[in-house]
C-alpha cells in the first residue's frame, strides 16, 4: 500500500499544480490556447518515455486509454460550463467527490472491499475533498440559484470518474501506453473543438514554459494515477488523486498569498488524517 499511496499522492500533487498553472494563465489567455498548448506539452513528455515503457499487451489497452480521454474531455467541458452557469463553490465540491465516488461505488459493487482503516480513510478524505474545494461566494453570482452547477458539477465528476476506471480496465503490464493514447485522444478532441471554433492559438513565449508546465504536471500525474491504482485499489488511488484541490489550495496561500478560510483549514487537516489512515491500511 505504501508505494500506491506515494503514487496516489504525486497524482493529487500533479493535478493540483497542473489545475493552478491552468487556472492561473487561462484568466489571461483565455481556456483553448492554454489547454490546447498544455495538452501538447503532456503528450510530448509522454511519447518521450514511450521507448522505454512495455509494449501495450492488445489492442484494448489503447482503446480503453482512447475512452479514458474523451470521458476527461467531457468532464472538463461540464465543468467549465458549471462554471460559467452555477457556482464554483457548488460545481467544484460536487465534482471532486464525483471523481472520486465512481469508484469508489464502483469497487463496492464488483466486491472489492480494502482493509477498514483504508475504508475510513476513503470516507475522510471524500469530506476533506468537499471542505477543501468549497470555494468563497463569487459575489458576481449572488443571483445564481444554488443548485444551478449541481448537475454539470456531477456530470464533471461522473466523466473524470470514469477516466479513471477506464485507465484502470488496461492490463497492467500495458506500462504508460494507456494513459499515451488518452493523452492522444485528449489532444485530438481539443483540436476539434478549436478548429470547428475556428479560433486563434497565440500565447506570448514567455508564458510557453508555464502553460506546457500545466499540461507535463497534469499527464504525469494522470500516469502516477494508473501505476498508484495498479498497486492497490482503484478507489483509494481515484481519492488520493482527488485531493489535488488541497494542493490548488496551498499553492494560491503560498504564491498568490490568497487566504485560507476555516474550512479548507479542516479540509486540509482532514486529508492528512485521509492519508496516514490509508497508509495504515
Amino acid at each position: 500500500m505504501t508505494a500506491g499511496l506515494l503514487l496516489g499522492l504525486g497524482a493529487a500533487v500533479g493535478y493540483g499544480l497542473g489545475d493552478f498553472l491552468s487556472g492561473h494563465y487561462s484568466r489571461r489567455l483565455g481556456i483553448m490556447p492554454v489547454l490546447t498548448v498544455a495538452q501538447l506539452a503532456g503528450l510530448v513528455v509522454l511519447l518521450a518515455i514511450a521507448p522505454v515503457s512495455p509494449p501495450p499487451t492488445g489492442v484494448a489497452d489503447l482503446l480503453w486509454g482512447g475512452v479514458a480521454g474523451l470521458l476527461g474531455v467531457a468532464g472538463g467541458v461540464l465543468l467549465l460550463y458549471g462554471f460559467r452557469h452555477g457556482r464554483l463553490s457548488v460545481v467544484s465540491p460536487v465534482s471532486s467527490l464525483g471523481a472520486a465516488g465512481v469508484p469508489v461505488l464502483a469497487d463496492l459493487l464488483v466486491g472489492n472491499r480494502p482493509t477498514t482503516p483504508a475504508l475510513v480513510g476513503v470516507a475522510v478524505g471524500l469530506v476533506a475533498i468537499y471542505l477543501v474545494s468549497l470555494a468563497v461566494e463569487d459575489p458576481t453570482r449572488r443571483r445564481t440559484a444554488p443548485a444551478a452547477g449541481v448537475w454539470p458539477g456531477l456530470g464533471s465528476g461522473i466523466g473524470f470518474g470514469g477516466l479513471y476506471l477506464a485507465l484502470d480496465r488496461a492490463d497492467p503490464g500495458s506500462g504508460a501506453w494507456p494513459v499515451i493514447a488518452a493523452q492522444v485522444a485528449i489532444v485530438i478532441a481539443v483540436a476539434a473543438v478549436v478548429l470547428l471554433r475556428g479560433q486563434r492559438i497565440a500565447i506570448p513565449w514567455r508564458s510557453v514554459p508555464g502553460v506546457a508546465a500545466a499540461g507535463v504536471a497534469t499527464a504525469v500525474a494522470t500516469a502516477s494515477f494508473v501505476f498508484a491504482a495498479r498497486a492497490g485499489f482503484v478507489s483509494i488511488a481515484a481519492v488520493l488523486a482527488s485531493l489535488s484541490p488541497a494542493v490548488t489550495v496551498l499553492l494560491a496561500r503560498w504564491l498568490l498569498q490568497e487566504g485560507l478560510r476555516a474550512h479548507q483549514l479542516v479540509g486540509l487537516v482532514g486529508a492528512g488524517v485521509a492519508l496516514v489512515l490509508i497508509g495504515i491500511g
